[in-house]
């Protein structure tokens, strides 16, 4: 990128630019320009007749005074060059006009002379053009060479923006919907508006209030109670100490059907979370008091549930604590799958009118 001083020259001037160098030619002579740290970098097309030529043109400089007392002389490859130095001097416009006046006008008084040379092939040049940030002479056939070159990397570069485009234009296909589709609000051939309705039948928040959190808790609470009944039910029928606690995979859709009752929170994230961990919670208890009582009656002893709460440790040690909580695992597992499985009686609970 050009600094402000260089592209007001180059706009005042017309002269080309490439990859931040500016160029041109002024009296028969290629020059370019470009910024440096601390200051402007010239490069002519110019080769010193000998070593003193270099020292000829920094006292030709030093008496010029101005803008020209900042400049040093030096060279890039065999090429004349001048940093003139920016840190205690700010170049203008017209003093890069002067600057490249001046050499024009110089270098051959200076010990310079014009460099002729093709820079490829080392034959006579026939013209000037700006190569690898220098402006080079290069003879008519190397030319044609370099123009054939040029050309075909712009074709390359041509091609691949083509290709570019028509990925894009690929990833921006507009698909035409006939002449019944039309968007608007309420309009049946709307997409979106089907959209939304689905959005709407599925949404657990309603036009009617977002609910309680503390109902569905309670909710809960009643439904997970009324849910390990079954399993309950099944260990007093048997009397053969066998846990089948499997059966708490029903306690969520009991938890389920309160919590909508109870006119639970009506979100799909709340409800889910609500009903897996109070499900969970009266079921592992619901497994405890089984293997308890199975434990205790082991041991010989049996009584009511008041009994069997007062010697739960007891009863749990003689059961194991490998099988107790091979029981908790499987009623937890139970109680995730079945608040999955009901997943959408959710959905129905908390939208029922």
């Amino acid at each position: 990128m050009l600094s402000q001083l260089l592209s007001l020259w180059q706009s005042k001037n017309s002269l080309d630019v490439e990859d931040g160098f500016v160029y041109g030619v002024f009296n028969d002579i290629g020059f370019s320009v470009n910024d440096e740290t601390g200051g402007k970098l010239i490069v002519v097309s110019a080769v010193a007749n000998a070593n003193e030529s270099y020292k000829r043109m920094q006292e030709l400089c030093r008496m010029m005074g101005g803008c020209f007392s900042f400049i040093k002389v030096g060279k890039v490859e065999n090429y004349l060059a001048l940093f003139a130095d920016e840190s205690n001097y700010k170049l203008t416009v017209n003093d890069l006009d002067s600057i490249i006046q001046f050499v024009a006008s110089n270098y051959s008084s200076a010990g310079f002379s014009a460099h002729t040379v093709c820079y490829k092939c080392g034959q006579p040049s026939s013209k000037l053009v700006f190569k690898d940030q220098l402006v080079r002479p290069i003879c008519k056939s190397c030319s044609h060479d370099v123009d054939a070159s040029a050309a075909r990397a712009a074709e390359a570069a041509r091609r691949e923006e083509a290709a570019r485009k028509a990925r894009e234009e690929e990833n921006n296909v507009q698909f035409d919907f006939g002449d019944d589709f039309t968007l608007g609000e309420n309009n049946p051939n709307n997409p979106a508006d089907d959209y939304d309705r689905y959005a709407d039948s599925m949404s657990l928040y309603s036009s009617k209030g977002s609910g309680s959190m503390l109902g569905g808790f309670l909710g809960a609470i009643i439904g997970s109670l009324i849910g390990v009944l079954p399993y309950l039910l099944f260990f007093a029928v048997t009397k053969s100490g066998i846990s089948f606690a499997a059966l708490c995979i029903i306690a969520p859709f009991f938890a389920i059907l309160v919590y909508g009752m109870f006119k639970g929170k009506r979100s799909l994230s709340t409800c889910l979370g609500v009903v897996i961990i109070v499900s969970s919670i009266v079921s592992m208890f619901s497994v405890l008091y089984t293997q308890a009582a199975t434990g205790l009656k082991t041991l010989g002893k049996s009584g009511g549930m008041s009994y069997v709460l007062g010697n739960l440790s007891k009863g749990l040690a003689a059961v194991g604590t490998k099988e107790v909580l091979v029981q908790l695992l499987i009623a937890v597992i139970a109680v995730v799958l079945g608040s999955l499985l009901f997943r959408g009686t959710i959905v129905k609970i908390c939208n029922k009118d």
